[in-house]
C-alpha cells in the first residue's frame, strides 16, 4: 500500500472469506462529510469493499450505513479500535456493512509482537469477522533493511504466525512507464507462502498516480490484475479509490474521485476495468495454480514455462516482453491463462490443442469457431483463456 492511509485493525477465527474474489477499495467511499453519492460512486464503479480510517465510532457507524444502503461493505480501520477494542467493536461488530477490521499497515519485523497482541484482543471482542493486514512488498535489498528480515521470505513465514485469513502485499509495478524487476520476484514469493501455508494472498493494483507512477490506462491495470490472477490472487485492492491528500514527499493526484468526490478521468477507466475483471473472475475464484511460468523474458526469480499440461500440444508466442503462462485448477476444471506482460503492444499467441476448442476470453475471440491449432493476436496486457481437457 502507501502512507495515506493512517488508521488500521485486525483478525478473528476462519471464516469464508467472498463468494467471489472481492474488490477493495483504499482510502474509499468515507468522507468526513458522509456523501451518499460517493458510496454509490465506488460502488457504482465495481468495488465491493471499502477500507478507511476512522477516529470516532459515531463516524464509523454512519458510514456503515451508508455502506448499507448502497450494497458495499467495510472494513474498519482505527487507533481506537487498536487500544480499545472492547470499548469500540460491541457498537459495530452486529452491523451488516461489516466485513472486518484492519491490523495495521506495512508492518516490520520489530512491530510483529504488537501485531498479534492486536490480532488477539479484537478476535476477543469479535470471533464472526475478517481481519486484515497488508505486508510489504520486496523492491530490493536495501528494503530488506528497512523491514528488518534477511529475506523477504523469512518476513513472510514470520508474519504468517498470526493465523489472518490471507496474506496480503502492496506492489505498484510500473515505473517511470517500465516494469520493476522484483514484481515478478515477489508474486513468486506470495505465491510459495500461500501454498505453504493454505491460506490465500491478496495483491494490489495502482490507480492513483504520484511521483514515478504515471496515469494509469486500461491495459496498465490489466497487467497487474491479470498478472495476480493468473499467480492465483483471491482478491484485487486498488491502491486508491478517493485520492489522498498530497504532502511533501507523495504528490497523489487523479485519484478515481477526488478528496471533494468529484469523478476523474480515472474513475472511467477503474470502472470499465472492474466491469471487465468481473467477468473474469468466475475463472480465477477459489482456484489452485498447478503451476505457473513465463515465456520469452523470464524476471528474476521466475521460471520458465516448460512441457506441455494434458490437453495442450503447443504454445509459443511472438512478442516483446512475452507472457506469464499458469494452470488453474478449479473443481474438476483446468484452464490455461495466458497474460501478455507488455501494455503497450500486441502478443502473437500460436497455441494448438489435442481437440478443437476456443477460447473463453476475450469475448470477442469466444465468437470464432473451435480449432486444434490458432494464432490469436492479444492485446496490450491482456488476458487468454482455454479451459483444458
Amino acid at each position: 500500500m502507501k502512507h495515506a492511509f493512517l488508521f488500521f485493525t485486525l483478525w478473528l477465527a476462519p471464516i469464508a472469506l467472498h463468494a467471489e474474489i472481492p474488490v477493495i477499495g483504499f482510502t474509499g467511499a468515507y468522507s468526513p462529510e458522509h456523501k451518499i453519492d460517493d458510496y454509490r460512486a465506488m460502488r457504482d464503479a465495481g468495488f465491493d469493499i471499502s477500507i478507511d480510517g476512522y477516529e470516532d465510532v459515531n463516524e464509523m457507524l454512519r458510514s456503515l450505513d451508508l455502506a448499507a444502503k448502497t450494497d458495499l461493505k467495510l472494513i474498519i480501520a482505527s487507533r481506537l479500535m487498536w487500544n480499545n477494542p472492547n470499548e469500540v467493536i460491541p457498537h459495530i461488530c452486529h452491523h451488516p456493512a461489516l466485513f472486518g477490521y484492519m491490523l495495521g499497515d506495512e508492518p516490520r519485523m520489530a512491530d510483529f509482537d504488537t501485531y498479534k497482541h492486536r490480532y488477539h484482543a479484537i478476535r476477543a471482542a469479535d470471533s464472526s469477522h475478517l481481519c486484515y493486514q497488508n505486508l510489504f512488498p520486496y523492491y530490493g535489498d536495501e528494503l530488506l533493511e528497512t523491514i528488518g528480515a534477511a529475506s523477504y521470505e523469512e518476513y513472510l513465514r514470520k508474519f504468517s504466525e498470526i493465523p489472518l485469513p490471507q496474506i496480503s502485499f502492496d506492489f505498484y509495478p510500473i515505473w517511470d512507464y517500465d516494469i520493476r524487476p522484483t514484481w515478478y520476484y515477489t508474486l513468486e514469493a506470495l505465491r510459495r507462502e500461500s501454498l505453504r501455508t493454505g491460506v490465500p494472498f491478496w495483491a494490489f493494483v495502482l490507480s492513483t498516480p504520484h511521483v514515478g507512477y504515471p496515469q494509469p490506462t486500461l491495459e496498465m491495470l490489466r497487467l497487474q490484475i491479470y498478472s495476480n490472477l493468473a499467480y492465483g490472487a483471491q482478491a484485487i485492492q486498488y491502491f486508491t479509490f478517493r485520492t489522498p491528500p498530497p504532502d511533501d514527499t507523495y504528490d497523489y493526484h487523479n485519484g478515481p474521485i477526488t478528496l471533494e468526490g468529484k469523478k476523474t478521468e480515472t474513475y472511467n477507466i477503474v470502472r470499465d476495468m472492474n466491469r471487465e475483471l468481473h467477468e473474469v473472475i468466475p475463472f480465477f475464484d477459489g482456484c489452485t495454480v498447478e503451476r505457473v511460468g513465463h515465456l520469452l523474458e523470464v524476471p528474476l526469480g521466475t521460471e520458465r514455462f516448460k512441457g506441455m499440461p494434458r490437453g495442450l500440444r503447443r504454445l509459443k508466442v511472438v512478442g516483446t516482453r512475452g507472457a506469464v503462462v499458469s494452470v488453474l485448477r478449479q473443481g474438476e476444471k483446468r484452464y490455461l491463462a495466458v497474460v501478455n506482460k507488455d501494455f503497450e503492444t500486441d502478443l502473437r499467441v500460436n497455441i494448438a490443442f489435442s481437440s478443437p476448442r476456443r477460447p473463453l476470453w476475450p469475448k470477442a475471440f469466444a465468437k470464432a469457431p473451435a480449432a486444434s491449432s490458432q494464432s490469436l493476436t492479444l492485446s496490450g496486457a491482456n488476458l487468454l483463456i482455454f479451459e483444458l481437457d
